[in-house]
C-alpha cells in the first residue's frame, strides 16, 4: 500500500491571523501525546469561503466535518478532536464546524539505509532520542513498522503526517479543499 504525505494548500489571503494559537504553551499537538485538554481556537477570516483545511504555521491539523466524517467512517481510533470557532473580521462566529486533531499514531517508519537524513545535533544532557531530522532527501519507508496504518506521524519528524493511498483517495474523491497530498516514497523537504 502507497502513503501520501499530507500538506496545506498555503493562502493565507483569506486568513485574517497566521498564528491562531498565541499564546499557548502546552504540550504540542503533534509528537503523538494524548493532551486532557487543549484551548479552544478561534480563527478570523477575512474571507467568506473556507477551505476543508485550515492552513496554519503551528503544524496543527485543522479538518472540517467533510475531512473528519472521512476519518470517522474509517473508526480511526487513535485521534482526539479539539473545538475550533471560525470568526469573521467582526469577531462573529461563522462555523463552529471545524476540529483541530491530535494524531496519537506516532511511528518509526524511515528506511535509514536508504534514505538520506540530516539530524539535530545532540545538546548537553541530551539522548540520541531528543534528536529530530532537520532534513530528508529522498525518503524511502520500513513498510514492516507501519503495519498497514491509515494515517499516522513520522517519529523524529512528527510534522509529517501520512494517510494510507485509499484514504487520501477519498478526500481527494470528496472535493476537500484546503489540502495535498505528495507520495511519501521519494519526498524530500
Amino acid at each position: 500500500m502507497k502513503y501520501y504525505i499530507f500538506k496545506h494548500d498555503w493562502d493565507f489571503d483569506f486568513l485574517k491571523s497566521e498564528d491562531p494559537f498565541e499564546p499557548y504553551v502546552g504540550a504540542p499537538i503533534t509528537l503523538g501525546i494524548n493532551l486532557e485538554v487543549f484551548p479552544k481556537i478561534k480563527l478570523s477570516f477575512k474571507s467568506k469561503e473556507i477551505p476543508d483545511s485550515i492552513p496554519n504555521f503551528n503544524s496543527c491539523v485543522i479538518f472540517n466535518q467533510n475531512i473528519i466524517s472521512v476519518l470517522k467512517q474509517a473508526k480511526i481510533s487513535y485521534i482526539q478532536y479539539f473545538d475550533v470557532d471560525v470568526e469573521n473580521m467582526n469577531g462573529n462566529i461563522i462555523s463552529d464546524n471545524y476540529k483541530c486533531l491530535n494524531i496519537l499514531k506516532v511511528i518509526d517508519a524511515i528506511d535509514r539505509n536508504n534514505s538520506t537524513l540530516t539530524w539535530s545535533d545532540i545538546e548537553e544532557g541530551e539522548t540520541e532520542q531528543d534528536r529530530f531530522i532537520r532534513h530528508i532527501s529522498d525518503l524511502r519507508l520500513n513498510y514492516s513498522n507501519i503495519n498497514n496504518e491509515l494515517i499516522f506521524r513520522l517519529e523524529h519528524c512528527e510534522s509529517l503526517l501520512f494517510f494510507r493511498e485509499d484514504l487520501a483517495q477519498e478526500i481527494v474523491n470528496k472535493g476537500c479543499t484546503g489540502l495535498a497530498f505528495y507520495n511519501a516514497e521519494g519526498y524530500s523537504f
